[in-house]
């Protein structure tokens, strides 16, 4: 499972993927809420690794793929 948080003026967008960089949910949460609603994410799908990025591209890792319909 993986986390992204893209931070806004007002709010934060938060990404929950599955292992394999596919989305599960996007919620929208304020600034102040969203410390413990990640908490809360790490807790329900124990969640154990978490990185801390200024960039999202995973097109170079070995675990992103692309579905095609």
């Amino acid at each position: 499972m993986e986390i992204i948080v893209k931070e806004l003026k007002k709010e934060n967008h938060v990404y929950l993927f599955d292992s394999v960089m596919r989305p599960i949910s996007m919620d929208i949460v304020s600034k102040r809420k969203t410390n413990g609603y990640i908490k809360t994410l790490i807790k329900k799908h124990n969640i154990n690794n978490i990185k801390v990025l200024n960039q999202i591209d995973f097109s170079t890792s070995d675990n992103y793929f692309t579905d095609r319909i």
